[in-house]
């Protein structure tokens, strides 16, 4: 984008979890974490160039039916 002057926008999706750490899924937690601050890093290098980078972070909402999901326990 740079080299060819194109001016846009770049968006990535991390996780809520990237900003709260977290004992458990670690792995996750950490590829999480690094992508934060590589959005965080590349906005300050593009955006002189026109360039935004975004991140968006989603949440669990933990409902009745992912109450009942294995996975559940793995996040609390």
């Amino acid at each position: 984008m740079v080299e060819q002057r194109v001016r846009g926008c770049i968006v990535c999706t991390a996780s809520v979890i990237a900003s709260k750490g977290g004992s458990k899924r670690t792995d996750y937690v950490m590829s999480k974490h690094t992508l934060l601050g590589l959005v965080r890093s590349a906005s300050k290098r593009l955006g002189v160039h026109g360039v935004r980078v975004n991140c968006v972070s989603p949440s669990g909402v933990l409902t009745s039916l992912a109450k009942r999901s294995p996975e559940s326990a793995e996040w609390n």
